[in-house]
């Protein structure tokens, strides 16, 4: 069980054999069922914001091994760890229209490195976009037609997302272009 979870909800549909909301501040993992030696579980969830996690249950042997396993995990990075345009996910939803109707649309941009890698200078195809509200310059900003840098170029972590909303009349398509590992 895993507590903390301030009522856990995700944008993105999670298979709840993996993690499961069992009520306000309680989640499930793996089903109830113990985890191997050495297994990891993983999932990508889509929020406004990152939730604390905290396990309430768990075994010495256990902790012991996850933490085993992040030392490992920060040890190979910028090792030979790859990392992939694929691994950096951009979800957009219609957020509520603004007092004067004008749609408004949430991004979410995920890091989901399998390899726990940082990535940074991450460059989105965006086309024209603008937004009638303001947008923080150093979350989400168009350098020109068709290239909007995300995070001010700096790295986003692995497992880690960051959001904006912005305001326009349609949904501007967005899709990665280019990111450094």
């Amino acid at each position: 069980m895993s507590k903390g979870m301030f009522s856990f909800s995700s944008a993105i549909l999670i298979d709840p054999n993996l993690f499961k909301r069992l009520k306000e501040d309680d989640c499930l993992v793996n089903g109830g069922k113990p985890l191997a030696v050495g297994y990891t579980i993983s999932f990508t969830h889509a929020t406004t914001f990152q939730y604390p996690l905290s396990m309430t249950t768990s075994s010495t042997v256990a902790a012991a091994v996850v933490l085993l396993l992040l030392v490992l995990f920060s040890s190979s990075q910028g090792r030979g760890a790859k990392c992939s345009k694929s691994d950096i996910m951009v979800v957009q939803s219609q957020g509520p229209p603004k007092y004067n109707g004008i749609p408004t649309y949430v991004v979410e941009i995920l890091n989901r490195s399998p390899n726990g890698i940082s990535i940074s200078d991450i460059h989105v195809n965006c086309g024209w976009f603008s937004s009638a509200d303001l947008i923080n310059p150093n979350t989400f900003k168009r350098l020109k037609y068709n290239d909007c840098l995300v995070n001010g170029g700096r790295p986003l972590r692995a497992g880690y997302a960051l959001s904006f909303t912005y305001t326009t009349t349609f949904k501007y398509p967005l899709s990665v272009s280019s990111i450094q590992c």
